[in-house]
């Protein structure tokens, strides 16, 4: 695990990231941190997956929710591809949107696959102004990463 100095830092890449979304509604930002003395592995955003034309702006909303892959998806499949374990590994995730930043847990489709590849602990900005059609979801990823003995834990935003 990581102190809060290495928390912040490690979210403020993950906001930067964010910001560099392709998806004009929502970009999210996610890396992992391995245990031991590896350094964390890159940042990913949402967005098509590879070899797939990242026009995500122009395609209609239902074709995008069916194609995008989630920042959280793209950090684990990285992972995989260098041949890094992910067992007892940290996720950080930040979001925004037009809305602002937002924070909270993975939704329970990636979350679901955080915990099957290991990942113990989730770090976040604290869940301040999520857009609602998200509330349901992210509560369910909570109780799922309680039920597996994994953590969540916020930090502030940034001023």
């Amino acid at each position: 695990m990581t102190d809060s100095h290495d928390d912040q830092l490690m979210l403020e890449i993950c906001l930067r990231t964010a910001r560099n979304s392709l998806d004009p509604s929502t970009g999210v930002g996610a890396l992992i941190v391995p245990l031991g003395p590896t350094a964390p592995l890159r940042c990913f955003v949402n967005g098509f997956p590879r070899f797939v034309p990242h026009n995500i702006q122009t395609v209609d909303r239902d074709t995008k929710l069916k194609y995008v892959v989630h920042a959280e998806m793209w950090a684990l499949a990285n992972a995989a591809k260098c041949g890094l374990s992910t067992n007892g590994a940290t996720m950080y995730i930040a979001c925004c949107g037009a809305d602002g930043i937002w924070g909270g847990p993975p939704c329970v489709r990636c979350v679901l696959h955080c915990l099957t590849a290991g990942i113990e602990h989730f770090v976040s900005y604290a869940q301040n102004t999520i857009p609602s059609r998200w509330h349901a979801d992210l509560a369910e990823s909570l109780t799922f990463i309680e039920r597996a003995g994994a953590t969540f834990r916020t930090v502030e935003l940034p001023e």
